[in-house]
C-alpha cells in the first residue's frame, strides 16, 4: 500500500531495536482514578518563557477502568453487545444502554465447547462489498513547523504492492477450478477443506473464484492457502454469521488474497483462531466478523503474525479486540504493514488491536491506517495492557477519527512492568475521548512506561488532554510537528504530564518530561 510515502526508511532500525512492553488488560476488573494530577504550566522547558499557562485541562477520568455496573453509555459499535450474565469474571450487571444487534447470550461460560460454529447454511451467500475501490491518499510527511490546517486525507482500504502472490499462473489455475473449489499438487477437489487435508507439508492450495461457505482447519500443517485470481474480491470464504471460517493449531499458516467475512465464534477469533502457530495474512480484506468475547477478526495466542497490504473492516468483538486480538503465555512478535482498519469495535477495549500477555510481545507497525474504530473504554484504536512488558514501534502511520472514553487512538494501561512506545512520523488527528486522553493516554497501574513522538503530528483532537499519563513513572519525550507554535491545536490542553499541563505545544518543540516532573 503506497501511503504516506519515504514513511518506511526508519523500519528496519525499529524492527532491529524492538523494547518495550504490551499486555492485555486481563479479566480482573478494578475500579481506580485515573484521573492525572493537572499542575498550571509554570515550569519552564527548553523554548518556554516561563509565561504560566492558565488554560488547565479541567476534564478528568471517570475512573471505570472495568466493566462494573454499566452506569448507562450506549454502545455504537457496528454490532451490539449481547446480555452479559456476570458470570465470566467481565464485570457486574449490564443495564446500561441500548444493544440492539446482539451477537447472541453470552453465557459466561467461555470456555465450553462451540458446536455450533460448523453449523453453515451452505446457500448463504452474502454478497461480499467492493474492496476495489480505493480514494487515493495524499502524502502527509510532514515538514518542519509546517501547519497546513487541514486534516490528513486517508484511504478506505489497503493497496496491496506485495507482489509475492498468487504464485501460480492464471491459465493453470483456470484450467483446474473448471472441476473444484480448490487444487494443490495439481489436482482439483471439491472443497478447499479437501485440497487442505490432501496437502504436503510446505505445500498451498490454492482457493478458486466463487463464495465458499464452508471452515477449513489446518491442524498443525505447515501451509500456504490462497486465492487463486491474485484478487480478494473473487475469492471469499464466508461463515454466514454462524462459524469461525479458519483455525489452526500450530506450525505456520499464510493466507493470501481473500476475502474472509461474515465469520462468527461466540469467544474469539471470528474469521481466524491460531493457536501456537506462525500465522501471516497478504492482501486479503477481513470484514463484518464477531467474536462473542475477543479477536473480532484474528485470535492469535503468541508466537508471530505478520498482517502485510491487509484491510480490516466492519469487525466486532464484544469485549476486547474488535479486529486483532493477539498475546498469549509465550513472547511473541507482531508486524502490521501497510494495511488499514477502519470501523472495527469493542465493547470494553481495543477496537481495532489489543495485545496482551503473561510474557513480553513487542509491535511493529509501518505505514497504513487506524480509521473510525472505536471502543468503549479504553484505546479506540490499539490497546496494550496485562501483566508482562513489551514496545509498540509506529512509522508513519495516520490514526484519525478513532473514539474512546480513555484514550481515544491508542491506550498503554493493565498492571504491566514496562512499555516502551515510540510514534515516528505518525499522524494523530480528528482521535476523541469522553472522558480522558484523546489521542494517547498511559494508565495509573502502569509499572513504568516511555512514550516518544519523533517528528509526529497531534492535531484536532478532542476530549481531555491530546496525550497524557496517570502514571507518575511515565517519562514523556517529544520531537515533533506537534501542531502550531503558540496556537491551542487540540480541544484541550496538548499535553498532560508529570511536568504540567501544556495547551499551546508547537512545531519543532524539542524536550522530555521525567517521572519526578523536572524537564530534561
Amino acid at each position: 500500500m503506497n501511503i504516506l510515502p519515504g514513511h518506511h526508511a526508519r523500519s528496519a532500525l525499529l524492527g532491529a531495536t524492538l523494547l518495550g512492553t504490551l499486555c492485555l488488560t486481563g479479566c480482573v476488573i478494578e475500579e481506580e482514578d485515573d484521573t492525572a494530577s493537572e499542575v498550571s504550566d509554570t515550569a519552564a522547558f527548553p523554548g518556554d518563557d516561563g509565561t504560566a499557562d492558565t488554560s488547565e485541562d479541567t476534564t478528568t477520568d471517570s475512573g471505570v477502568t472495568g466493566i462494573g455496573e454499566d452506569t448507562g453509555a450506549t454502545d455504537t459499535g457496528t454490532s451490539g453487545s449481547p446480555d452479559d450474565t456476570g458470570e465470566d469474571g467481565t464485570g457486574g450487571d449490564d443495564t446500561g444502554g441500548d444493544d440492539t444487534g446482539g451477537v447472541g447470550d453470552d453465557t459466561g461460560e467461555p470456555g465450553g465447547d462451540d458446536t455450533a460454529e460448523l453449523d453453515i447454511d451452505t446457500a448463504d451467500t452474502a454478497d461480499t462489498a467492493d474492496t476495489a475501490d480505493t480514494a487515493d491518499t495524499a502524502d502527509t510527511d510532514l515538514d518542519e513547523g509546517e501547519d497546513t490546517g487541514e486534516p490528513p486525507s486517508s484511504t478506505d482500504a489497503a493497496i496491496c504492492t506485495d507482489g509475492t502472490y498468487p504464485t501460480v499462473d492464471s491459465a493453470t489455475a483456470a484450467k483446474l477450478c473448471k472441476s473444484g473449489a480448490a487444487f494443490t499438487g495439481g489436482t482439483a477437489y471439491s472443497t478447499i477443506a479437501a485440497a487442505v487435508g490432501a496437502s504436503t507439508t510446505g505445500g498451498t492450495v490454492y482457493v478458486c473464484a466463487g463464495t465458499h461457505t464452508e471452515t477449513v482447519n489446518t491442524g498443525s500443517r505447515t501451509l500456504v492457502i490462497e486465492g487463486a485470481t491474485g484478487d480478494p474480491a473473487d475469492v471469499i470464504l464466508d461463515g454466514g454469521g454462524t462459524a469461525r471460517l479458519i483455525t489452526t493449531n500450530s506450525g505456520e499458516l499464510i493466507l493470501a488474497n481473500l476475502t474472509l467475512q461474515n465469520g462468527y465464534n461466540s469467544y474469539d477469533g471470528g474469521a481466524i483462531s491460531a493457536s501456537n502457530a506462525a500465522l501471516s495474512v497478504h492482501c486479503s480484506v477481513l470484514q463484518d466478523n464477531i467474536a462473542g468475547y475477543q479477536g473480532g477478526a484474528i485470535s492469535q495466542a503468541g508466537v508471530t503474525l505478520t498482517v502485510i497490504g491487509s484491510t480490516f473492516i466492519g469487525n466486532f468483538a464484544d469485549y476486547e479486540a474488535g479486529a486483532i486480538q493477539f498475546g498469549d503465555w509465550d513472547d511473541g512478535v507482531l508486524v502490521v504493514q501497510d494495511s488499514v482498519f477502519k470501523e472495527n469495535s469493542s465493547s470494553y477495549s481495543g477496537g481495532a488491536i489489543q495485545v496482551g500477555t503473561w510474557a513480553h510481545d513487542d509491535v511493529l507497525i509501518t505505514g497504513g491506517e487506524f480509521l473510525d474504530n472505536s471502543s468503549l473504554y479504553e484505546g479506540g484504536a490499539i490497546a496494550l495492557g496485562s501483566w508482562g512488558s513489551g514496545s509498540l514501534n509506529t512509522d508513519g502511520v495516520l490514526f484519525s477519527g478513532n473514539s474512546s472514553q480513555s484514550s481515544g487512538a491508542v491506550d498503554l494501561g493493565g498492571w504491566s512492568n514496562e512499555y516502551l512506545a515510540t510514534f515516528t512520523d505518525t499522524i494523530f488527528d480528528s482521535n476523541s475521548a469522553s472522558s480522558s486522553y484523546a489521542a494517547v493516554g498511559v494508565g495509573s497501574r502502569v509499572v513504568k512506561a516511555e512514550l516518544i513522538f519523533d517528528e509526529s503530528a497531534v492535531t484536532n483532537n478532542s476530549g481531555g488532554a491530546a496525550v497524557g499519563a496517570s502514571s507518575a513513572t511515565t517519562t514523556i519525550s517529544v520531537d515533533s510537528n506537534w501542531g502550531s507554535s503558540g496556537k491551542d491545536d487540540n480541544s484541550s490542553a496538548d499535553l498532560s504530564s508529570p511536568c504540567g499541563t501544556y495547551s499551546s505545544l508547537g512545531a519543532g518543540e524539542s524536550f522530555t518530561c521525567l517521572p519526578d516532573g523536572t524537564w530534561k
